[in-house]
């Protein structure tokens, strides 16, 4: 499943796109057969965005600080969806 952040507009660089619902938008979208996404919250309250390979291996695609985001959805690094 792929992995939605939604980001805080504080976040945005660019304070004209603050307010643009896309900026604030950052999907990851699987791509079948070559690599799955998938979240985790560390205890700072970090978001970590994994990028899960054929091979089982994973590699760090994102992180968010934990004040610059504020929802996410998808699949939990470790689950097996």
């Amino acid at each position: 499943m792929s992995v939605y952040v939604i980001l805080l507009p504080e976040a945005i660089a660019d304070v004209d796109r603050r307010e643009d619902r896309e900026a604030l938008a950052m999907p990851y979208e699987d791509e079948p057969g070559a690599a799955v996404y998938k979240y985790e919250v560390l205890p700072s309250g970090a978001l970590m965005v994994w990028r899960t390979l054929p091979d089982s291996s994973a590699v760090p695609e994102a992180t968010f600080g934990p004040s610059a985001w504020s929802h996410v959805r998808g699949s939990f690094f470790g689950s097996n969806d």
